[in-house]
Order: C-alpha cells, then sequence, then structure tokens
C-alpha cells in the first residue's frame, strides 16, 4: 500500500529523486557508469562471492611476487581491478594474511 500524499511524503519523494539524479550525474562525470573490462568485473554471471573472493587471492599472490609492483600499492590495484572498495579488498585478505602469518610463526 502506497502512502497517503501528504506534502511531507511528496516532499520525501522529490528528494529521493533529486539524489538519485545527483548520483547519476556524478557517476557519469567521473566516468564510472562505463563498465569496466570483462577480467576487472567484480563478479561473473552465476559466480558466487566466495569463489570471487578466492579469485581476489589469487591475484593478490600473483601480484606479491611480481617485484615490480609496490606492495604498499597492492590492495589500491586489487580494488581497481574488481571494482571493489579498498576496504573490501582488506577484509577479503585479512583471515587468509592471518593464516600466512600464523604458518611461518610455527
Amino acid at each position: 500500500m502506497k502512502h497517503p500524499l501528504t506534502k511531507e511524503n511528496v516532499a520525501i519523494e522529490r528528494s529521493k529523486k533529486i539524489a538519485a539524479s545527483l548520483r547519476q550525474m556524478r557517476k557519469k562525470s567521473s566516468g564510472m557508469d562505463m563498465s569496466p573490462p570483462s577480467a576487472g568485473k567484480p563478479r561473473k554471471p552465476g559466480e558466487s562471492t566466495a569463489s570471487r573472493n578466492n579469485r581476489i587471492i589469487e591475484r593478490f599472490k600473483q601480484l606479491q611476487a611480481q617485484k615490480e609492483i609496490n606492495p604498499r600499492k597492492i590492495r589500491g590495484q586489487l580494488a581497481r581491478e574488481f571494482d571493489l572498495s579498498r576496504q573490501y579488498i582488506e577484509r577479503v585478505l585479512k583471515p587468509y594474511l592471518l593464516s600466512v602469518a600464523a604458518r611461518i610463526r610455527r
């Protein structure tokens, strides 16, 4: 059931539409509405989040093995490649890095 058309509800709906159009304009001006290359898509159709996270970890291992990439910039590189935030990349990598550190300590 829709909300009754009161002045307040109309104003709220109008502000939501304005906010959505502003977000869309920002995306277009920054070039973010263009789809990333196929290798950089966050998830392939039918792919689970776990398998995408495994792809992120595998790519992290590859970038770590390459000496020409600064280790401090690997997370940013992964964020760009997978079109995800650096915070999300760190959240995915943290359990892997902790397990590696635990293996080293043994």
